[in-house]
């Protein structure tokens, strides 16, 4: 689990939230695949009932961040629930609804959309650090954010093929 502050106009990576949390259950095939965690990399990490204290003193009272948001935070309602007897509180602000508001938000009856993360990246010319680690996917979804705010605040728009069109012929020789 990582966050990462966002002030301004600016990611504070030296003020951030790294935790890695012991699974309730032993990690399935699927999810080491993908987090590239095993059992034996979780044994000495803390339950998510001692780092949620610390994460909510963190966030605070601060907007939530992220690309869909809802399901983070529904896994953290379950905890929260139990701990401090209420759901999180905090505003959700989701990267992928910024982002299709910016391209597709006017678009023609029977557009296409592409909402993947890869999609976000690649429109608004952030490199891709690795996925599936939660600091660089909390620094990636902040820059997707402070972009698509950015691009808000200017009126500006991400350009979107015409459906079936292609991309046009290069340039140059």
């Amino acid at each position: 689990m990582a966050a990462v502050r966002i002030q301004g106009r600016r990611i504070l990576t030296s003020e951030r939230f790294e935790a890695l949390i012991r699974p309730e259950a032993a990690p399935r095939s699927d999810s080491i695949k993908v987090h590239r965690l095993r059992e034996r990399d979780v044994q000495g990490a803390s339950p998510m009932r001692r780092v949620l204290p610390e994460l909510l003193r963190f966030i605070g009272g601060r907007p939530l961040v992220g690309y869909y948001i809802g399901f983070d935070v529904r896994m953290l309602d379950k905890y929260a629930m139990d701990l401090i007897q209420t759901r999180l509180p905090n505003r959700q602000i989701e990267v992928s609804k910024l982002y299709y508001d910016r391209k597709y938000g006017n678009a023609p009856p029977g557009t296409s959309f592409d909402l993947s993360f890869a999609a976000i990246l690649r429109d608004l010319g952030i490199p891709p650090l690795e996925q599936h680690d939660a600091l660089n996917d909390a620094v990636m979804a902040a820059m997707m954010y402070l972009g698509l705010r950015d691009m808000k605040e200017r009126g500006a728009r991400i350009r979107r093929e015409r459906e079936g069109q292609g991309l046009p012929p290069p340039t140059g020789g």
